[in-house]
């Protein structure tokens, strides 16, 4: 299934010395304070979310998320509800940045009022 010894995807080495022998050996040694501008994250795409309760009392909600079973969990424990009852739809995301993480539960504020006996 993996094609080889393992299942691991990657990997990376971490590679740690003696720093006054890296700098006795080197040609130049650069020191000195270095800084950039702020940097905002702002993503092109739109955060929004669509929820629909069923006759049954599911919830359906289609959102531009990345991490669809952390959602299903906060919407859950927010709505005190059977996570079984709940059905995340991820829209594709070009990016999945911290927050995109997030579920949103604030996002899904509309999913309230429209639920099934005004509960």
């Amino acid at each position: 299934m993996h094609g080889g010894e393992s299942n691991i995807y990657a990997s990376k080495m971490i590679r740690k010395g003696d720093v006054e022998k890296a700098f006795a050996q080197s040609y130049r040694i650069f020191e000195g304070r270095y800084t950039t501008q702020a940097i905002e994250h702002a993503p092109m795409e739109p955060f929004t979310s669509i929820a629909d309760w069923d006759a049954n009392g599911r919830l359906t909600v289609h959102a531009s998320i990345g991490r669809i079973t952390l959602a299903r969990v906060d919407l859950a424990r927010t709505l005190k509800m059977p996570i079984s009852r709940i059905r995340v739809v991820g829209t594709v995301v070009a990016e999945t940045s911290a927050a995109r993480t997030r579920s949103g539960t604030s996002r899904c504020w509309r999913c309230w009022p429209r639920r099934p006996g005004g509960r």
